[in-house]
């Protein structure tokens, strides 16, 4: 009955959330491609790439971040098994591009039909999957009643559960408890995870700690082919100018960044700006709010349409650049975690060697960051002038920016070694076993 209603209600819902989300995947994707694939339509040349690589593991990847967790569960699988069948899908346009610089060169990568029955079951029939795999993703019904109607097993890696998701999950219980009990396996980040996870229902033999997949991620070595270097010097940075980078920031915090350089721009005057929007189609929205502040930036993807003789920082408005500039930093400050909530992935910029900054909002890194946070790894600011002190602090005493940065890669090479564990947890269900 509950599946019944849901999916007689699920098509009135998405008419009336449709304008507003097909606009925002329009925006985002600038070319429309992949449009049909999330009603379940796949053309000729998308069969075909599946074509070997069906009745495999079904890797499912929300956006960028889950993406780039998932490149390094394909890498282990095929460095275990060269012919391990495998095909990827994603939700969000910039997710699709990463994955396809990833690893489209290694398995398909789709875009994921939205969660209605004839889509999902077009999914299904292509895809044939033996397994289906979920990288921190959030619980869609219809592929869980039509994963469990074809009898494929569902299991979950670099599992997180905050405290606002599992309160509703609580409220709902009725209709997610079945749900996530469906889950064969579940890979979570750290004990706190699977406490709230075994709150909900999860036998505990289901979950395994581990850990944290995200400090693997973090320390993939990049291709080296970007200079950031040398596009800096394009817009008129010179060698030994401090660095303010706003990493992966989010609406308001863009303003906030802008008016802290301002500040601290009084007691160095050579500091630059680089400011990373989370989204980088709201490059000109940052432009436009930096240019009101009296901060003339460039946009990274218009690079020589701007004088760079009086230019104050650099806009990251591009995919997969930023983490080349973290090295470059003198300090970071992590986005989503003053104006937003649940904070950004900060993991990078400690692997780049910058001390990090961190706002109050870290719930979706919450026991990292408590961790970090404790050890003196990182500073954590409460608000806008919280940020220019510590940002002021660092830029003043380099003796306490190196110690942030050693506590800090200290407690990340501990934890390294996720994508192997998580591999190995869940053998059982995708066939890679050894090491």
């Amino acid at each position: 009955m509950t599946r019944l209603i849901y999916n007689l209600l699920f098509p009135f819902v998405f008419a009336a959330l449709a304008p507003h989300y097909g606009y925002k995947m329009l925006r985002r994707s600038r070319s429309g491609r992949g449009f049909g694939q999330r009603f379940g339509f796949f053309g000729k040349r998308t069969r075909e790439l599946i074509g070997g690589q069906g009745g495999g593991i079904w890797i499912h990847a929300v956006s960028v971040g889950e993406v780039r967790l998932a490149a390094l569960l394909i890498r282990e699988w095929r460095r275990r098994d060269p012919g391990a069948k495998i095909v990827l899908s994603t939700t969000t346009p910039t997710g699709q591009a990463v994955a396809q610089g990833e690893v489209g060169s290694m398995v398909p990568v789709i875009f994921n039909p939205i969660d209605f029955l004839p889509c999902v079951r077009a999914a299904f029939d292509l895809l044939r999957p033996r397994v289906l795999v979920l990288v921190e993703a959030e619980v869609w019904p219809n592929y869980f009643w039509e994963a469990r109607a074809r009898g494929v097993p569902i299991v979950m890696a670099n599992a997180r559960l905050s405290r606002r998701t599992e309160s509703r999950y609580r409220w709902l219980s009725w209709f997610s408890r079945p749900l996530l009990r469906q889950m064969q396996r579940i890979c979570v980040q750290n004990s706190r995870d699977a406490d709230r996870f075994a709150g909900l229902g999860i036998e505990r033999e289901r979950l395994v700690d581990t850990g944290s997949m995200k400090f693997d991620v973090s320390r993939v070595a990049w291709n080296g082919a970007l200079d950031p270097g040398a596009i800096l010097a394009q817009v008129g940075w010179r060698e030994g100018r401090p660095i303010f980078l706003a990493a992966s920031t989010h609406a308001g915090e863009e303003a906030l960044s802008g008016r802290v350089f301002l500040r601290l721009r009084e007691e160095f005057p050579g500091l630059f700006l680089v400011v990373a929007p989370r989204h980088m189609e709201r490059g000109g929205e940052v432009h436009r709010v930096l240019r009101e502040l009296g901060v003339a930036c460039a946009r990274r993807s218009r690079l020589g349409e701007t004088d760079s003789a009086a230019l104050d920082g650099l806009i990251l408005d591009t995919t997969g650049e930023l983490k080349h500039f973290y090295p470059m930093a003198t300090v970071t400050f992590v986005g989503k975690s003053l104006r937003g909530k649940g904070g950004q992935n900060f993991l990078e910029p400690v692997q780049g060697g910058t001390p990090v900054v961190l706002g109050p909002h870290m719930e979706n890194f919450e026991a990292m960051a408590e961790e970090f946070t404790s050890a003196g790894a990182v500073a954590r600011v409460e608000d806008e002038s919280g940020l220019a002190e510590a940002a002021g602090r660092i830029l003043r005493e380099p003796a306490f920016a190196a110690e942030l940065v050693s506590r800090a890669r200290i407690l990340f090479e501990r934890r390294l070694g996720a994508a192997a564990r998580t591999v190995d947890a869940l053998a059982p269900w995708t066939g890679a076993v050894g090491s």
